[in-house]
């Protein structure tokens, strides 16, 4: 069940005309400060780190942050695009049906749950909600995934949780503190 976080999702604002540019932070040690907060300084955003989670190092291109439970059954991405130019439009502009195609054609069994226009830290977001089935194991699990898209100024961000279906009652409400902790800073 372990490898299965290891497949982390690399979807992004591909899909608008304005197309951003992904640094490659696979060599990046991301650290955290005494209170636990990842705090980017070229991003401009913090997130605080639960305690008894782990920073990984992940190469995925654009994904600055990636941490898992001690347990490795849930973790959490933040993926950070950068355009040259400032955005003229929010994460409410978001194509939602496009970007499920998107991780649809990386993931074929993928099933679109929801999506909802709302907020994180203070900033206009769009949430989607989908599942899909990963036999990478040996075994059909179903995954879980919530994608939060958020533009600011010149950033596209994509915070990704994930977690297997057997864990997602005991995630859940970890993923909205970790959440409720992330904001932009100067």
């Amino acid at each position: 069940m372990k490898i299965i976080i290891w497949t982390l999702l690399f979807f992004n604002f591909s899909v608008y005309a304005q197309v951003p540019s992904y640094k490659d932070y696979s060599k990046f040690k991301p650290n955290l400060d005494g209170n636990h907060f990842y705090n980017s300084e070229e991003n401009h955003y913090r997130i605080k780190v639960p305690v008894d989670w782990l920073v990984q190092i992940d190469q995925t291109l654009g994904n600055e942050l990636t941490i898992t439970s001690k347990d490795i059954n849930a973790s959490l991405s933040i993926n950070v695009g950068t355009s040259k130019t400032k955005y003229d439009f929010s994460a409410y502009d978001a194509p939602v049906q496009r970007l499920f195609q998107e991780f649809k054609n990386y993931y074929p069994t993928a099933e679109f749950l929801k999506s909802e226009r709302t907020y994180l830290a203070n900033e206009k977001c769009t949430l989607m909600k989908v599942k899909y089935t990963n036999k990478t194991t040996g075994e059909e699990v179903i995954i879980y995934v919530d994608k939060y898209y958020i533009i600011k100024d010149n950033l596209t961000i994509t915070i990704t949780c994930l977690v297997p279906e057997t864990f997602k009652k005991k995630y859940d409400d970890a993923f909205i503190k970790i959440l409720s902790t992330f904001a932009f800073i100067l």
